[in-house]
């Protein structure tokens, strides 16, 4: 009985980690090969989850000040679109 009970709960937690690395943009192709799974199967367990948004890109700069010192000035700006190509099996960024 105790066994049963195992298969469960690592049954989970490998549904649950397959869940988040679809959110964070994993090919439902690469997930099936590395759990072992159906691509059939790897779509009902993440039929729910959204892809999450790419984290931001953020940068600093030298700014010279009127003083004659020097400080860092950071930007942000939105991270790149999920929108990709396939190169020899990679994906590749526009």
């Amino acid at each position: 009985m105790a066994s049963v009970g195992n298969g469960r709960r690592e049954r989970r937690i490998r549904n649950g980690q397959i869940c988040l690395e679809r959110a964070r943009g994993a090919v439902i192709r690469d997930l099936a090969r590395q759990h072992g799974l159906s691509k059939s199967m790897i779509w009902k367990i993440v039929a729910d989850i959204e892809l999450l948004p790419p984290p931001p890109r953020i940068w600093a700069e030298l700014v010279h000040q009127e003083s004659g010192g020097i400080s860092p000035l950071f930007h942000q700006a939105p991270g790149r679109g999920r929108a990709y190509r396939m190169v020899a099996g990679r994906r590749r960024y526009p």
